[in-house]
């Protein structure tokens, strides 16, 4: 079994109620354009959602509903005529057989060439129209052009151009030509009539993966919507996450001030292009308890079977009121559906040992708890195909893949213990798992390899959960799990990783972590530094990528120095080991005061650097603050 990562039209968490709201919204006063957003983290089912939009209008004649990914515009050096054409390319497919629809789509291409003549050659086509001169003018644009209309170097000259605008006559008056507000309108005006000419009530676009792209796409699409395309009879719908869309408007401006007045435009922004927001919640333990059992009954039985859909109805039952915490249970099930197969209670079963603490450790997140089950349900494949059938027991092997996803270290202790053990049991495991048992209070003797685990509150959670390991051979699924990297993918190598991305980015990004930083261990904020200086070390240069933040990696060290000051001499250790030509004024000038040998050290350090001849102008910049901070 293998759960497809793609968006799904069977709707197992009930966002049925969110696409349905939209669908209305959508239907009604048709006349008036409308743009809604989908908004949630990645992986939170934004993707299903259109999927269920988009169906709910397939059979409509009255609605023309387009999808389009966001990454498919991704590379274009203008994603806004990129977006246009698509969508009117779309249009025309739609009445193949129709040769007005043809004819109005073939003045809209015209147009939009304009539009990317245009932005190639910064605007001084414009002033070709007007009748000015081509001389000089012309073979400047000469390359430009070359790419602009497909013609070769030699092809290209003062004739081409004027060719070029002869095949617009059709399309650009005289007085449009030198323009561009009265283009644009123009295009509005056409597109409106293009529209109209469908016969259609209302044309649906909508966009998602928006926040997988690149800053300068992102804004670029949604400013194409609104410019171009915010018409009578039209709908946008925008899936994506609305942090990273407020993210891409500060790097689009980057004057924007630090702090709630420039995170305040940002969001206003992003309110002034989505009309109608919708947020996906995360998921609840209740919700991920009836997602996993829906999980794997789909893929033992199959979106068709009927038994499957006496499961999803019984957990849309559930679904209706989460609050009240009921599960799905196989027993009273079994009572109203007797041919309910041995599938279902197996999914119900691994949903009851797992879903709390992996609706915790995923944060609710959709898509990664599909990506753990399917890493646990290829495991157990593979493990039959090598001839380990009988030897790998799911619910064990669950169990075993919590403590890697989630307390890396833990598991890290158990397979060397287990590896350790000639029966490859862990008897220490029974200290841990003993408070299910323990009724009579009695206390066993603490080794140190296993006493900081009998602190840890997840690992106490953990270890109430069935069944306990401490009396099982545990080496068959430490062999198993062996390949982690592998099948959960760098999504899945934990949360250490995507919080080093985070800190990976500008200051402000990375000032939006600092509960994060102070939540974690200061084993985790090691780890998450040392990671940091091997992305920084492997840079050919440590290029600013603001003004004066150093480079990308480099605020986030502080972040984290701040917070968890153990790392003071490994800081100091990092920027040792640098490259004085490399370094600059943001090496030291963001630096607050060290501590015990980390303080010596730093003396040593600026010392050094201040006295080198290697980099003159870094010195001067050690001097200058060294002394400002002496003051």
């Amino acid at each position: 079994m293998f759960l497809s990562d793609n968006e799904t039209k069977t709707d197992l968490l009930y966002y049925e109620s969110i696409a349905f709201t939209v669908v209305e919204l959508v239907k009604a006063d048709t006349e008036k354009p409308i743009s809604i957003g989908i908004h949630g983290d990645w992986g939170a089912g934004k993707s299903s959602v259109l999927a269920m939009i988009e169906n709910a209008f397939n059979d409509n004649k009255e609605f023309l509903c387009l999808r389009f990914n966001g990454w498919t515009f991704q590379g274009f050096e203008d994603a806004k005529t990129a977006l246009l054409e698509g969508i009117v390319e779309a249009m025309k497919e739609a009445r193949p057989t129709s040769e007005v629809v043809k004819e109005k789509a073939t003045k809209l291409f015209q147009r939009i060439d304009w539009f990317k003549v245009a932005k190639k050659t910064g605007g001084l086509l414009l002033t070709l129209g007007t009748g000015l001169p081509l001389g000089a003018v012309a073979e400047g644009l000469a390359d430009k052009l070359r790419k602009a209309i497909g013609k070769s170097e030699e092809e290209v000259n003062a004739s081409t151009i004027k060719g070029f605008l002869e095949t617009q006559g059709g399309v650009l008056k005289d007085e449009e030509v030198g323009n561009m507000a009265r283009q644009i309108q123009k295009f509005r005006d056409e597109f409106a009539e293009f529209i109209r000419t469908l016969g259609i009530k209302r044309l649906v676009v909508q966009i998602d993966d928006l926040d997988r792209c690149l800053p300068e796409t992102a804004i670029q699409t949604l400013e194409a919507a609104k410019l171009f395309l915010f018409l009578p009879q039209v709908a946008f719908i925008v899936a994506a996450d609305e942090g990273m869309i407020e993210y891409s408007v500060k790097r689009h401006f980057p004057d924007l001030p630090i702090g709630p007045a420039g995170a305040s435009y940002a969001r206003a922004y992003l309110e002034k292009l989505i009309q109608v927001p919708f947020r996906i919640p995360a998921l609840g333990d209740g919700e991920i308890h009836a997602y996993i059992a829906l999980l794997m009954a789909e893929a033992a039985l199959g979106s068709e079977n009927g038994q499957f859909n006496n499961l999803l109805l019984a957990a849309r039952e559930k679904l209706r009121r989460p609050w009240e915490g009921e599960r799905l249970d196989y027993e009273s099930l079994k009572k109203k559906y007797p041919a309910l197969p041995d599938e279902v209670r197996d999914g119900i079963m691994l949903s009851d040992q797992i879903a709390s603490i992996l609706a915790r450790g995923t944060q609710g997140n959709p898509r990664q708890v599909k990506r753990f089950i399917n890493s646990l349900m290829l495991r157990q494949t593979i493990a039959n195909a090598r001839g380990m059938k009988g030897m790998i027991n799911r619910p064990v092997l669950a169990k075993l893949m919590l403590a890697e996803r989630f307390q890396p270290d833990l598991y890290t202790e158990l397979a060397k213990a287990a590896n350790e053990s000639r029966s490859g049991k862990i008897k220490q495991l029974g200290r841990l798992e003993e408070p299910a048992d323990a009724e009579d209070g009695k206390k066993q003797k603490k080794d140190d390899e296993w006493a900081r685990w009998e602190g840890d509150e997840w690992t106490k959670q953990w270890a109430l959960l069935q069944p306990k390991l401490n009396d099982e051979d545990l080496r068959p699924y430490v062999f198993v799990t062996r390949d982690k990297k592998a099948l959960f993918g760098a999504q899945g190598a934990g949360p250490l990783d995507e919080l080093a991305d985070l800190l990976m980015g500008p200051r402000i990004q990375v000032t939006a972590q600092r509960q994060k930083i102070k939540g974690i261990s200061e084993q985790d904020a090691t780890a998450v530094f040392g990671k940091l200086r091997s992305r920084i070390m492997a840079e050919d240069s440590y290029a600013d990528q603001t003004s004066g933040d150093g480079p990308a990696g480099f605020p986030g060290m502080l972040a984290l120095m701040g917070e968890h000051k153990g790392l003071e001499p490994d800081f100091v250790r990092f920027l040792s080991d640098a490259p004085v030509s490399k370094l600059g004024a943001w090496a030291v000038k963001h630096v607050t005061r060290f501590s015990g040998d980390a303080a010596r050290q730093w003396i040593e350090l600026t010392q050094r650097w201040s006295s080198q001849t290697e980099n003159k102008l870094f010195a001067k910049s050690v001097e200058a603050v060294m002394t400002q901070t002496r003051k």
